[in-house]
């Protein structure tokens, strides 16, 4: 997996705005009713029209809803949906570090922690390996999900509508090793769902691969996967059994600790 992109410096001036727009936002998330602009303005010491101006935007992406009665501001629900999305990922986190760091002990490969969804997969924790190849992959990082041995994950354990999405538009050619034919992609994801596990060697990096495995909630819904990566002379394009069980293990370890239940057999 690649590095993060590398991220431009932002301004002083686009700074003190991100600073403003969370001083509204934490303002108004501690007021038990809707205001105005002047009340908001008051309030933090601002300038009317700057505060107007950072109102519009949050209503515009639909963070604030504004009274159409008396034009008075408050947070939306989006708040909460939000809110509830980043307490699962919080939890996902704390439960998943500690089988991260014995993952990475037993293999010495840098481990991830990600989230998925319908267009790519997130990566979200990460312990860095002790082999000499190091992984740079930040937090916050995004990769497509044909390419990439966790996105493979989302396709196969994921809602149908996610493959079959996939498949509407062209698939992107990373590398020479990248999989873009439909029929190859598909049997492949059948594969991964039966043996619970993909990899994707050298797809969106050469010399890099990864091998993932799936964490389930307690309705048996994907929620994330974890992943070692490392080069491909060290994790190859036929993992050992070795490999294969402690990835899967770890899978299963954080999906127990959030809730999902084993089926007996």
């Amino acid at each position: 997996m690649p590095a993060g992109r590398p991220r431009k410096k932002k301004s002083p001036d686009e700074i003190k705005s991100v600073v403003l727009t969370f001083s509204i936002i934490e303002f108004l998330a501690k007021c038990d009713r809707p205001l105005g602009v002047t009340e908001i303005a008051t309030a933090l010491n601002l300038e009317r029209p700057r505060v107007y101006r950072h109102l519009r935007t949050l209503s515009d992406i639909g963070y604030v809803d504004q009274d159409p009665f008396n034009d008075k501001y408050g947070l939306s629900m989006k708040f909460f949906w939000l809110g509830k999305d980043v307490e699962g990922k919080i939890d996902l986190i704390s439960v998943a570090r500690p089988v991260m760091r014995q993952l990475k002990e037993a293999l010495g490969m840098a481990v991830t922690l990600s989230t998925v969804n319908n267009e790519n997969i997130c990566v979200i924790d990460i312990v860095r390996g002790s082999s000499q190849i190091d992984i740079s992959t930040r937090p916050g990082s995004t990769f497509p999900l044909h390419a990439t041995a966790q996105g493979k994950i989302a396709l196969a354990f994921g809602p149908d509508s996610w493959r079959q999405g996939l498949f509407k538009i062209p698939l992107e050619k990373f590398t020479a090793c990248t999989v873009i034919n439909a029929d190859d992609l598909s049997k492949e994801i059948e594969m991964v769902r039966l043996q619970r596990w993909a990899i994707a060697p050298e797809e969106i990096t050469m010399g890099i691969n990864a091998l993932a495995a799936p964490i389930l909630d307690h309705q048996n819904q994907l929620v994330g996967t974890i992943s070692i990566i490392t080069s491909i002379y060290e994790l190859t394009k036929k993992p050992s059994k070795e490999q294969i069980n402690a990835i899967k293990d770890a899978a299963l370890r954080v999906s127990v600790g959030i809730g999902h239940i084993l089926k007996e057999s």
